[in-house]
């Protein structure tokens, strides 16, 4: 579908609302973001090749028509990539080739939109992947899970990308109760959110939370098309 949606989070129980389409239908876009805008990294047009561009909607003025850029950047997969982002960046990462067995990692920036994007480390990961769910913070980015590209199983790796030394490999963090592919991930502090804040809970009295965790759920094991209902959190402050 091109449908963009919008979902109210102050009465989260109604329908989503449409609100602008992009330039084309395609599945597995990469999302990034900060505190104004949400860029989409490239697309599968399934039989008729890949978006090779990065398209962006302002908040501000989400019914607005998308924004595509006029670059076309050098990812040789455009398609079911790792993204995070803080406020200030984004980055890429995506295997190499097929079946592929190189991990490379791009930086995108957010005051520079229109520019290219900027080649940070190779080989990041301990083996390459894809169809990895991605998360982070302000400081951290974490893939998860995913499909290996060596022997084509399941992931169960937890790896770190620490944005201020974005040129070093991905640190191993922890494992997943089992290996998964195509997971699901979420964390209230990507995007160049704050790390802490008043959170008002309903029926509850605001309370200071820390909130530096990360959730993840769902996916499959390799050949089995039975997913799992399992969501693990982690705790980015003892990762």
């Amino acid at each position: 579908s091109s449908n963009i949606e919008r979902l109210d989070y102050s009465n989260d129980t109604n329908a989503l609302t449409w609100v602008t389409s992009f330039t084309a239908a395609a599945c597995g876009r990469g999302p990034l973001s900060n505190e104004r805008y949400g860029y989409f990294v490239g697309g599968d047009l399934n039989y008729y090749g890949s978006i090779t561009s990065i398209e962006r909607i302002d908040y501000s003025n989400d019914t607005g028509t998308i924004v595509r850029s006029t670059t076309d950047y050098p990812l040789p997969s455009w398609y079911y990539n790792l993204c995070t982002s803080n406020n200030s960046y984004g980055w890429i990462s995506h295997k190499e080739g097929y079946p592929g067995n190189l991990q490379k990692t791009y930086r995108y920036d957010f005051s520079n939109d229109t520019n290219g994007i900027l080649s940070r480390s190779v080989e990041p990961l301990s083996y390459a992947r894809y169809l990895t769910t991605s998360t982070g913070n302000s400081h951290y980015g974490y893939a998860i899970g995913g499909q290996r590209t060596d022997y084509y199983q399941a992931s169960s790796f937890v790896q770190r990308l620490e944005y201020a030394n974005d040129t070093n490999a991905l640190l191993s963090r922890g494992t997943l109760s089992e290996p998964r592919i195509s997971p699901g991930s979420c964390s209230c502090l990507i995007g160049g959110l704050p790390s802490t804040g008043e959170i008002i809970i309903p029926t509850l009295t605001p309370q200071e939370l820390f909130i530096n965790y990360v959730y993840y759920g769902g996916g499959r094991p390799y050949g089995n098309p039975t997913s799992t209902s399992i969501v693990q959190r982690l705790d980015m402050n003892n990762d």
